[in-house]
């Protein structure tokens, strides 16, 4: 039987409605991202998979979040139209000399 367990917090999904789990692991997956709103990765298998309580924005850490286009990650509202592919500027700051 498999279940479906979140690759950040190791929570294990046990509630599938009338079933305990699924006799394939695309049973599983598929159950926790369509109906209890869980992001996955899109490689297979998942190299991600987040319950609802860790997804946070992978730009700024706020939530809630939802999938973004890339399929990689998810975002906050403010954050939809992040680029991922672009480099991120450093963080400089000023240190006395």
């Amino acid at each position: 039987m498999f279940q479906a367990r979140c690759t950040s917090c190791g929570y294990i999904e046990t509630d599938y409605d009338e079933f305990g789990g699924f006799s394939e692991p695309e049973g599983a997956v598929e159950f926790v991202t369509e109906v209890r709103a869980w992001h996955r990765s899109d490689d297979w298998p998942p190299s991600e998979l987040l319950c609802v309580a860790c997804q946070k924005c992978a730009v700024c850490g706020a939530d809630p979040c939802y999938p973004h286009d890339d399929g990689q990650h998810v975002v906050c509202e403010q954050h939809e139209d992040h680029d991922f592919d672009k480099p991120a500027r450093p963080q400089l700051r000023s240190v006395p000399s």
